[in-house]
């Protein structure tokens, strides 16, 4: 849960975590599930439309896995 929180403030995530502070419309979406897993992922929070929160959500799909976590930290 830790290097979650950091990364969602790091990178920009909107993934919501516990113990982390979220403003603003971006980081609306919230019950995103690390790693990603189509039948447990919400819908996008209509706050968060037209916001990088948008392009994240859109992308999680390839990028909400270890492999890519890994990949950011050595970039």
């Amino acid at each position: 849960m830790k290097m979650l929180c950091i990364l969602s403030i790091f990178m920009s995530l909107f993934v919501y975590t516990p113990g982390c502070r979220v403003d603003g419309d971006q980081e609306s979406t919230t019950g995103v599930p690390f790693p990603y897993n189509a039948e447990k992922f919400p819908e996008l929070n209509s706050k968060a439309k037209n916001t990088d929160g948008e392009k994240n959500f859109n992308k999680y799909k390839a990028d909400g896995n270890e492999q890519s976590v890994r990949h950011k930290f050595r970039s």
